[in-house]
């Protein structure tokens, strides 16, 4: 509670406007775009730190450290500073109340809110790293207490900064309050696969050549079969069981039931009850695994039999290439009768994507010029075309190779993949349009609360385990979230 008020009290104590800087008044538009072009003429020198919090499997601090080594050979004279803050490692597995919570959710918690508390106690005294990369902080809290640079205003007074050349839809998803606090240099998505032996043939017919469907349709499509099948097939790999599909769910719905920029909670007045009782039926149908006990069961649920399977956006390629990796396939228990199901769509029919690595430019900044410079650097096709880029480039060039990875079958004069054989063009040309209609709907991201994340995680739990009705989960999720939202 203690954190969370920190988090509270950075909101509290800023101002409202782009440029507010540090809780400052709020600035003029006009003016606050003079004073960005006066920062661009500035000379590229001086030095700037950029921070960023470890996570197991993330990749900044190898991303961070080649492109500070890139920038500062073509720029003498700069200096780039990495910094990082370790999620501190779990000697045990579980705890007292539920053994999936050590691996799943306790220390990744604990450790993000005191990233959050430290950060918080920065910026309110004028101080945090130049560039911060901003995917596990609650950003629009400081957006709209002035602690960010509004890059719009950059992105429009550089005539070296063009959007068209990068997916724009995939950067404007990230705008919160028509401000544009943070740029992404990847993104990444899951879709789903369905097994061709278990579905009906008017099931698969459907999801053939769609780009996707909401949960409850796919739910639907298979729930026949489903209650007629003693094979012990699931529906779905949600390892975490029910409370794993409550939060898909939510996730991908997010701003019905929480609305952060107008700060308004909507557990009571939107179909949340209800939604938590539906999905109390299907686990009481066996649509899902009971949630694992130990290291050792959750690891078992990758060999078990589902309708439907969550399949990282990497693999994507193995349904299309003419010789498909095997060895990958068995990793991930792809077999040869899943086909691609699609994207799972919210209500909107929009599908879900996550940013890779997400990064912001403090207001406090005394360095605004190189923290833009090496800001743009990250998002340049150079940076984008490294190895360890996190997920998909939003640079238009970079994605495009990035795209050709897996069918290119040799290199043009100039470096780039080609793909010369019939056979890879022909994949390559069925991956790119199933690709696209993918793209043409992963036009939605979850703004980042990880207060409220924990507040609903622990509030479905004790439903789930019939603590509490579906009504009294929605009045204290109601009653919980919208005092936090108020204060």
């Amino acid at each position: 509670m203690l954190i969370a008020a920190l988090i509270v009290s950075l909101a509290s104590c800023g101002g409202s406007d782009p440029g507010a800087g540090g809780g400052a008044a709020p600035t003029d538009p006009s003016q606050y775009a003079a004073e960005v072009e006066a920062i661009l003429a500035e000379e590229l020198s001086g030095e700037i730190t950029v921070s960023f919090f470890d996570l197991e499997g993330m990749l900044y601090e190898r991303y961070l450290n080649e492109a500070a080594y890139l920038f500062e050979f073509d720029h003498p004279g700069t200096t780039i500073n990495v910094g990082q803050s370790r999620m501190p490692e779990s000697d045990s597995f579980g705890t007292s109340d539920s053994p999936m919570q050590g691996v799943m959710e306790s220390p990744e918690y604990v450790a993000t809110m005191n990233y959050i508390s430290r950060t918080n106690t920065e910026l309110m005294s004028g101080k945090g790293a130049d560039i911060i990369a901003i995917d596990v902080l609650p950003y629009y809290q400081y957006a709209a207490s002035g602690y960010l640079e509004d890059l719009r205003f950059y992105m429009d007074a550089d005539e070296n900064f063009n959007i068209n050349g990068y997916r724009r839809d995939i950067i404007e998803a990230a705008e919160y309050n028509s401000g544009q606090y943070m740029l992404p240099t990847g993104f990444w998505f899951q879709f789903l696969t369905f097994d061709n032996t278990k579905v009906s043939a008017a099931a698969a017919a459907a999801m053939r050549g769609k780009a996707g469907f909401t949960y409850w349709e796919y739910m639907d499509m298979i729930h026949d079969q489903l209650i007629a099948d003693d094979s012990g097939a699931m529906a779905i790999d949600f390892f975490r069981g029910a409370l794993h599909a409550v939060l898909r769910v939510l996730n991908g719905d997010f701003k019905k039931y929480v609305d952060l920029e107008k700060k308004e909670a909507h557990f009571t007045d939107s179909d949340f009850a209800e939604m938590l009782e539906r999905i109390k039926r299907q686990r009481a149908d066996g649509y899902f695994y009971p949630q694992p006990d130990s290291p050792e069961d959750l690891i078992s649920l990758l060999s078990e039999q589902y309708y439907y399977q969550f399949i990282g956006y990497t693999l994507l390629p193995q349904l299309f290439k003419s010789e498909p990796d095997e060895t990958l396939r068995s990793i991930f228990n792809i077999t040869e009768n899943d086909e691609i199901a699609g994207l799972m769509l919210n209500s909107e029919g929009q599908a879900r994507f996550t940013y890779g690595l997400l990064f912001a430019i403090n207001a406090n900044s005394p360095n605004k010029k190189l923290a833009w410079e090496f800001l743009k650097f990250l998002l340049s096709e150079e940076m984008q075309q490294t190895n360890i880029q996190w997920g998909f480039p939003v640079n238009n060039a970079a994605f495009i190779e990035k795209t050709k990875e897996g069918f290119a079958d040799g290199l043009t004069d100039d470096g780039r993949r080609e793909i010369t054989k019939a056979e890879n063009i022909e994949a390559y040309n069925a991956y790119m349009a199933c690709l696209e209609r993918f793209l043409s709907v992963l036009t939605y991201y979850k703004l980042e609360e990880p207060v409220i994340d924990n507040m609903v995680e622990k509030e479905v739990e004790l439903f789930l385990r019939g603590s509490e009705s579906a009504e009294e989960a929605a009045a204290s999720l109601q009653n919980k979230v919208q005092i936090y939202l108020n204060e």
